[in-house]
């Protein structure tokens, strides 16, 4: 496949997550397809970095959430969260 194929889905899988429009399974299989080996998501920068075959990598970038680090830890809340985003 080529690059610009690649990163277009890359963008577009992350353009639908952020809107909400398909869930993380969803994003998981467009990846694995164009073989995505693995990403991460770092929300403090508001950025998503994409680890292709031979080492290239992408990174987007999006607007950082405006909430407030907590104060404390809140198990049940974390847990909720991880499940309503699967």
């Amino acid at each position: 496949m080529n690059q610009n194929k690649t990163f277009f889905i890359i963008q577009s899988t992350f353009d639908a997550s952020n809107k909400g429009e398909i869930h993380f399974g969803e994003v998981i299989q467009k990846l694995m397809s164009i073989q995505v080996e693995s990403y991460i998501v770092d929300y403090r920068i508001g950025r998503s970095t994409y680890f292709l075959p031979h080492g290239e990598t992408l990174d987007l970038f999006f607007d950082k959430p405006q909430n407030d680090i907590a104060e404390i830890f809140d198990a049940p809340s974390l847990r909720a969260a991880i499940v309503g985003a699967q």
